[in-house]
């Protein structure tokens, strides 16, 4: 198989898996819209947003090495074993440390949501780590199908939690923890983790050799969380949470055109990763990226043709204000997409200290920007 059907196949199957997790549930806009208020729903948002900040830091991004170093290691059982236990370990090591402070945080500060932001945290880092060992090993089908069930649980519990049971914010963030679970459950029998994961495998050099390549990634991950975050926590200080829910609901539409950008990039980075050694690697990636941004470049004028008329269906009244910001959303996310097209090519020659460098001045510029004009010109 050559490199573009091997990149168009992959991608069609890690879609197959994310249209559920990502594009089932975007068409429960209505739902949320209407049973939670603005406020909560600017709530929701915020905390999961603190969540996706805080999993990476705890991982130090160790599933990004995992996935990495066992593309190389596919053919050899013996040094998977070993990736992924000592990975797995020192995952579950810093998220002891995690749990440490956060009570002791906990003690003096009262967290709204505790639980159920602990049981999002460590389900997120572990279907995380369990996705990207699927990746790693080249199951693409096995991580769709997981994607699959996180997808659909999240949609069933949703309908559960907020319609039947009333349970607002703790419903979403329950829900959110419960699909995490389901899927970590499936990829742990499905990549037969119980075999790979012992103890006697773990190994300290190779544990040092992970944390070397995928602790560039902290910072670079935390940038990009102040990239996506400080917006919205400068606008729920400054103009209330109400505000910071209709921001939500306009980036929940510009987010389909990353969203589906991501779905390519799992199996772009792969592919970059696979033929970064060959000879004709240069032509193959102009190809790709040329591609790429006339493919995406199309989307996106498609999506603000289309929004006027699906904009009020999947949106409730109250955050139709949401509506203006969206042309402006989609334009950013084809810089976001082109950044992350040459991020995949730095990670696939493990030049993360440079991916971090590029990422730390773009996230000093965000929020100088949000601190100097969000107080004077809103949302805009």
């Amino acid at each position: 198989m050559n490199k573009n059907s091997e990149l168009i196949k992959n991608t069609f199957i890690i879609l197959l898996g994310k249209m559920c997790t990502q594009f089932l549930s975007f068409f429960l806009m209505p739902l949320y819209t209407n049973i939670l208020s603005s406020s909560q729903y600017g709530t929701v948002d915020l905390i999961i947003t603190y969540i996706t900040l805080l999993v990476p830091i705890i991982s130090m991004q160790l599933e990004m090495g995992i996935f990495r170093d066992m593309i190389d290691a596919r053919k050899n059982s013996q040094e998977k074993k070993k990736i992924i236990t000592s990975g797995f370990f020192e995952i579950l090591f810093q998220f002891f440390i995690f749990l440490i402070f956060f009570f002791i945080i906990s003690s003096f500060i009262k967290i709204p949501y505790s639980n159920y932001i602990l049981l999002c945290i460590i389900t997120t880092l572990f279907s995380n780590l369990f996705l990207q060992i699927a990746r790693g090993d080249g199951d693409n089908i096995g991580y769709s199908i997981a994607s699959v069930i996180a997808g659909a649980s999240t949609i069933f519990f949703n309908i559960i939690f907020l319609i039947i049971l009333k349970y607002k914010v703790e419903g979403m963030l329950l829900s959110t923890g419960l699909s995490n679970l389901l899927a970590i459950v499936f990829l742990f029998f499905r990549c037969k983790l119980y075999k790979q994961i012992d103890l006697k495998f773990y190994d300290k050099k190779k544990n040092k050799e992970l944390i070397k390549y995928s602790f560039p990634l902290v910072p670079n991950g935390l940038m990009w969380w102040i990239i996506n975050v400080s917006d919205r926590t400068i606008i729920s200080i400054s103009l209330g949470n109400a505000v910071n829910g209709i921001y939500a609901v306009s980036n929940k539409f510009s987010n389909i055109l990353i969203q589906l950008f991501n779905v390519f990039n799992l199996s772009w980075t792969e592919s970059a990763s696979l033929h970064i050694k060959e000879k004709d690697k240069d032509k193959f990636f102009s190809n790709t990226f040329n591609n790429v941004i006339k493919l995406f470049s199309a989307l996106c004028v498609i999506l603000i043709v289309i929004m006027p008329t699906i904009f009020n269906i999947l949106v409730g009244k109250d955050y139709s204000e949401s509506y203006r910001y969206i042309p402006l959303l989609l334009v950013g996310m084809m810089f976001n997409i082109i950044v992350a097209f040459i991020g995949s090519i730095y990670v696939s020659l493990k030049l993360t200290k440079k991916v971090a460098a590029t990422s730390f001045y773009s996230g000093l510029l965000n929020i100088s920007i949000n601190l100097l004009l969000i107080k004077y010109i809103g949302i805009y």
